[in-house]
């Protein structure tokens, strides 16, 4: 990216065309167009925003990538490292054995047995609790929980990335894809923004707060913009100093955004959990936005309907109907009933699938309560997701991650100052090797 050398003389014409691109994102993202062309049309509409933004205002920035760069946040990293230096330190330390596992907090923390026992177990709950991550490999669930808890959530991540992707080459007509795209409005319901917002002051926030802990320098920090949507943030340190500093102060450093973003995740999670009960209880049927061609539902059930009983029992948000659903297996009927007083039969062809996607009705009077409440628990459910998969996504071994810088100072140190070249060399291998699984992970999405 380059230096922009002034702001434009004339910066509103500028602030114009970039405020006429977002709605131009927004129209083609809220349109019927094919997703394909809803992505092409939304990162062409995001490059011109940026363009425009950049020379209003005299950012860095290139390709429609901008760079707000300063020092407004330094108070708040200062303040928070006094105050809650020995909570952050510790949080750090936690980050190391939950990501990385209890052999390797062993390594660290052998000469403190009661910080390793605590470490072991929370890992121990939060590697249970990580199984949901395995879907599509129930079987596996005792090797995840012994891989996640001997070697770190971030190892059984990768494994579950490496799976994916070997099922993706063996059979890849059926397959789903593993990855695509973030990108709000398109990928992500718009309300995305605020939870990746809160992603990103987590996760710089807490790297920041470290390096002040360590006494290592900091320059500045700001937010990266794609167009108009934030896409990142960061704090920029001394790499001089940085490089020069002991490696217990450099894991510290970069594992604190990746734990930052896991605990922000569990916060999320539990917020989430009365919303959703308070969401469904606001609800009075279920709402059928459209049926899945060749389903067990297609030609039989009508989109656009509400759905308030299946089988008889009485049906008032998503949670009822998926109770009732999995009840019922492959050949068995469900005798469907909507607000509009039809009744429909549908034989099942897998168990527990109608084949239809849905949202919980509001019961009448509470539309405003029913839709507050859809919002807050998708930002709620957003955030936790975004921020439990960047956690992880972050200690992959990836050139952009924190995770390759540990891995490469880890290996630097085992190998010695005079094979420091090998180091750096297995530490790109690695990048390379999960680079490509990542990509295969994206080839089911390019395929539609």
């Amino acid at each position: 990216m380059k230096q922009l050398p002034k702001r434009a003389k004339h910066p509103f014409a500028y602030w114009t065309a970039a405020a006429a691109c977002a709605l131009i994102f927004f129209a083609i993202a809220f349109s019927d167009f094919n997703i394909y062309f809803k992505v092409i049309g939304c990162i062409a509409s995001l490059i011109l925003c940026g363009k425009a933004v950049e020379r209003a205002g005299g950012f860095i920035g290139g390709y429609g990538v901008v760079v707000l760069r300063g020092r407004n946040g330094f108070n708040a990293m200062k303040t928070l490292a006094q105050k809650y230096r020995r909570q952050c330190i510790a949080a750090s330390e936690l980050g190391l054995t939950l990501f990385f596992g209890v052999l390797y907090g062993w390594h660290l923390y052998k000469k403190h047995p009661k910080k390793l026992a605590a470490h072991a177990a929370l890992l121990l709950f939060f590697a249970w609790a990580f199984q949901m991550t395995a879907v599509g490999y129930a079987d596996w669930t005792i090797l995840f929980y012994a891989i996640s808890v001997l070697f770190g959530l971030a190892t059984t991540f990768f494994l579950i990335v490496g799976l994916n992707a070997f099922s993706i080459t063996t059979n890849f007509a059926q397959a789903a894809p593993g990855a695509m795209p973030a990108i709000p409005g398109v990928t992500l319901p718009i309300e995305a923004i605020v939870s990746i917002l809160i992603l990103m002051v987590a996760h710089e926030l807490a790297h920041g707060i470290l390096f002040f802990i360590e006494k290592l320098r900091v320059k500045s920090s700001g937010v990266i913009l794609f167009g108009f949507i934030p896409v990142g943030a960061f704090v920029e340190q001394d790499e001089k100093e940085f490089n020069k500093a002991p490696i217990d102060k450099k894991r510290k450093v970069l594992v604190a955004g990746s734990t930052a973003n896991f605990l922000v995740a569990f916060v999320f999670a539990l917020i989430s959990i009365p919303l959703a009960f308070a969401y469904a209880g606001a609800s009075g049927g279920v709402f059928v936005h459209s049926v899945v061609d060749n389903s067990s539902a297609a030609g039989i059930l009508v989109a656009n309907s509400t759905i308030v009983a299946l089988n008889g029992q009485p049906v008032m948000n998503t949670m009822d109907l998926g109770n009732e659903l999995q009840k019922l297996g492959a050949g068995n009927t469900a005798v469907i009933q909507t607000l509009d007083g039809n009744t429909y039969f549908v034989i099942l062809k897998e168990k527990g699938k109608l084949g239809v996607t849905v949202s919980n009705a509001a019961k009448k009077g509470q539309e405003f309560l029913q839709g507050l409440l859809a919002l807050l628990f998708s930002i709620a459910n957003l955030t936790a997701l975004l921020n439990f998969m960047i956690a992880l996504f972050n200690m992959m071994p990836l050139f952009i991650t924190d995770g390759h810088l540990i891995i490469k100072e880890e290996l630097r140190k085992a190998f010695g100052p005079k094979r420091q070249w090998a180091a750096d060399l297995a530490a790109k291998a690695i990048g390379i090797i999960f680079l490509a699984i990542l990509l295969v992970n994206f080839l089911p999405w390019l395929k539609g």
